[in-house]
């Protein structure tokens, strides 16, 4: 899986999933910590969580990510997407599209989401990305948690 997320100007970025044949296109607005979201789900795959999710607000609408732990130790990645915000109880959980399911090592996630949190920290650092974001601080703790983990 390659994990693209660029953070645009005034509280949205875009997000970009390729896996084999898909190209998943999403958004991710200020309303939610998806940044964060992605960093902490890192963290907790490489420290062996069952299950995570990622929220990626649309206006209207959302993409998620769920990962579950397999037995061989991998991890079942779909991606969903709903008509609405399923993370705010306004939409069904079970009333979804599934636009990908694959699967990735916990290392390969946390690779990929710690190269996009060093990219994003080089090019904008933490001041432009709360100006960019609002609502939230770029997560430095997480980054640095995760580059020990990543790195051990």
């Amino acid at each position: 899986m390659k994990l693209t997320y660029t953070v645009l100007n005034a509280g949205w970025a875009e997000v970009n999933v390729r896996e084999g044949d898909a190209d998943i296109e999403m958004v991710a607005s200020y309303l939610h910590d998806s940044l964060r979201d992605l960093a902490q789900a890192a963290v907790n795959l490489l420290q062996g969580v069952s299950e995570q999710r990622c929220v990626f607000m649309d206006e209207p609408g959302e993409h998620q990510f769920h990962l579950t732990k397999r037995e061989d130790k991998a991890y079942t990645l779909q991606i969903h997407w709903y008509d609405d915000w399923e993370s705010w109880g306004m939409h069904p959980p079970d009333q979804r599209d599934l636009v990908l399911d694959s699967e990735i090592t916990s290392q390969d996630f946390a690779s990929e989401v710690l190269s996009n949190l060093l990219l994003i920290n080089k090019e904008l650092g933490p001041e432009v990305y709360k100006k960019r974001w609002i609502e939230n601080d770029f997560p430095t703790d997480l980054m640095l948690q995760l580059k020990t983990l990543v790195d051990a």
